[in-house]
């Protein structure tokens, strides 16, 4: 049971982690082939935001592993929401 739930974990967290990068790597090429048009400052507020979003990912999945190593529920931890931006809490 507990190997099989590991197994559903980690493909949830696989597949989160895998839309951010996908965004942050589409914008990294979107900006070196349009490197003569494209607004620098721009370029890199989407990729800084879309590196946030991986970071809020991970430190949610983390949270997760803490929680269930630890055996607290929702209530017992300090939520997400409840952090800095940018803030690992960690």
């Amino acid at each position: 049971m507990l190997a099989e739930r590991e197994r559903r974990f980690a493909g949830q967290a696989a597949h989160e982690m895998r839309t951010p990068l996908a965004a942050l790597r589409l914008e990294l090429e979107e900006a070196l082939i349009h490197r003569d048009t494209a607004d620098p400052f721009a370029a890199l507020t989407e990729m800084l935001r879309s590196v946030e979003r991986l970071e809020h990912t991970v430190i949610a999945l983390l949270w997760l592993l803490q929680r269930d190593a630890s055996g607290q529920t929702r209530g017992q931890h300090r939520g997400l929401e409840n952090r800095e931006p940018g803030s690992t809490g960690l």
